[in-house]
């Protein structure tokens, strides 16, 4: 295979020649801030994510609290030691709620669009 011959290839105007690169160094930058743009979205999403995988994490942890029933205590009544075990659950789940509510204020990533 020989190389290109240069010296007989077709010739451009310079101005011509100009347009073409302008034109592809637009092309080019749009690029370049697409693919910044993307890169940002995907840094929102994996925050997002490990948010979300957090408060699942506290739900989960809270679920878990409302399932275990210990041994009741001598000299309560079942219902005594039962209301306490809710009441706590209920706070245990209202914290986590109350958390879980709070988390998205705090991200300082926002997606715009």
């Amino acid at each position: 295979m020989k190389s290109a011959n240069w010296p007989n290839a077709p010739r451009l105007p310079p101005r011509k020649l100009g347009g073409l690169i302008r034109g592809i160094q637009g092309t080019v930058s749009e690029a370049v801030v697409a693919m910044r743009e993307s890169a940002n979205e995907v840094e929102v999403g994996v925050s997002r994510a490990n948010n979300a995988g957090k408060a699942l994490e506290s739900i989960v942890t809270a679920a878990d609290a409302v399932f275990q029933r210990p041994a009741r205590p001598p000299g309560r009544s079942e219902d005594e030691y039962s209301g306490q075990r809710a009441g706590g659950a209920v706070d245990s789940v209202s914290a986590v709620i109350e958390e879980n509510t709070a988390a998205p204020k705090k991200c300082p990533l926002e997606l715009t669009k």
